[in-house]
């Protein structure tokens, strides 16, 4: 799902289905197999979340959010 299949109006434009880009995120013990999330992500969000999963403190200014409280 690279940016949406290529169909008109889908790759390559500026619409959701042109723009978006599947996130597959599963941790053990932590996310059951098979579960499905609909919030918005981005991928500064996976730096601050392995941040907090190994007890790294996430500085003030980094940009992202962590994903663990949706995961």
């Amino acid at each position: 799902t690279d940016h949406g299949p290529a169909f008109p109006g889908m790759k390559g434009q500026c619409t959701d289905l042109g723009i978006g880009v599947s996130l597959a995120l599963r941790i053990p013990g932590l996310t059951a197999a098979g579960t499905e999330c609909g919030a918005p992500v981005s991928q500064l969000d996976l730096v601050p979340t392995l941040m907090n999963l190994t007890g790294i403190p996430v500085p003030a200014d980094l940009e992202g959010q962590s994903l663990l409280p949706v995961l």
